[in-house]
């Protein structure tokens, strides 16, 4: 018997750290090429970035797909205190947008 062939875009590889933060609320690191199949299967809607530096490379995927991109770098930069300020205000605005989106 030989063995079941997949092709490239059979692979599902979520983007780093990728986890579960709500019922259809999603965290990870910043996604790549490799991880554009898998968000495809998520049908995700919406997503914030909330990493100060600038991050590029999937905006066309990101129009391609109808998925509009929240950015919070500037926010973010304007934090001080330890980093876990940042988990609290991470949290915060989860919850926030969470309330909302309905």
């Amino acid at each position: 018997m030989e063995p079941q062939r997949y092709s490239e875009s059979d692979l599902l590889i979520p983007p780093l750290n990728f986890g579960m933060v709500y019922p259809g609320i999603y965290r990870s690191g910043h996604p790549n090429n490799n991880n554009h199949n898998f968000m495809k299967k998520m049908k995700l809607k919406t997503i914030l970035v909330l990493c100060i530096e600038e991050v590029s490379g999937n905006e066309q995927f990101y129009q391609d797909s109808g998925i509009q991109v929240l950015e919070f770098g500037a926010f973010v930069e304007t934090l001080v205190g330890s980093f876990n300020y940042f988990q609290t205000c991470e949290v915060k605005l989860t919850a926030d947008l969470v309330s909302h989106r309905n």
